[in-house]
């Protein structure tokens, strides 16, 4: 990152807090590495490749793989197990990968946030679905919407996140629904839902490096 040779964190194939506290490290110190979904199979998940997975825009849906790496590279892409999905995410109109998927603001304010998101829980979870919401986060599977369920609902929080807290939080549906369809595959159908205007948050102007992230991450690797 240092050197501008690493394009992407890879996620999804390890415990959440483990990758997600490296990125949050690596943009607080005022680097914009982008992230990444990876399965690493074989070794560590044996099951299937695609269990984590990085879905990108293109403007005219044409899928080219070098479009695609760009698309990657400017930010124009978010990271799920498949069962969830965050489309159109804005803030103040900015989407990523748009102004450097950045918003720079001249002064401490709020800022609108909005999104599109899809989810698919089972209505009658397996008793492996019952058993994963009570795994420690650093069993496998690491990233699985199970772990989000709101109690024996088909809700899951969705959250605004600064600095690793959570500023700003709703809920979205995990049903299945016939009318309007995310993605449709023969064992399932996604719901798409509109989350307008998620409760307007404090922001502080631009993300800015940080001596303690820098000596905190300094102190990990020496």
């Amino acid at each position: 990152m240092v050197h501008d040779v690493v394009d992407f964190i890879s996620s999804v194939d390890t415990p959440a807090p483990w990758e997600l506290n490296i990125w949050y490290h690596t943009l607080n110190c005022g680097f914009r590495t982008k992230l990444s979904g990876e399965t690493d199979f074989p070794c560590i998940y044996g099951e299937r490749v695609g269990l984590g997975r990085v879905y990108v825009k293109l403007d005219d849906g044409q899928l080219d793989f070098d479009r695609w790496c760009e698309g990657v590279k400017q930010g124009r892409s978010y990271v799920t197990d498949g069962h969830s999905h965050l489309i159109d995410f804005r803030v103040n109109n900015v989407a990523p990968g748009e102004s450097g998927s950045e918003l720079k603001l001249g002064a401490a304010g709020t800022v609108k946030v909005t999104a599109q998101v899809a989810a698919h829980l089972e209505a009658n979870p397996s008793a492996e679905a019952r058993a994963i919401r009570t795994r420690p986060l650093d069993q496998k599977p690491y990233w699985d919407l199970e772990r989000a369920r709101i109690g024996t609902t088909r809700k899951v929080p969705v959250e605004v996140l600064v600095n690793g807290q959570s500023v700003a939080k709703t809920e979205g549906h995990g049903r299945r629904q016939r009318r309007r369809r995310l993605v449709r595959r023969p064992d399932q159908e996604i719901e798409l839902g509109r989350l307008e205007d998620l409760p307007v948050i404090a922001y502080q102007p631009g993300l800015r490096p940080r001596r303690r992230q820098a000596d905190s991450s300094l102190q990990e690797i020496r």
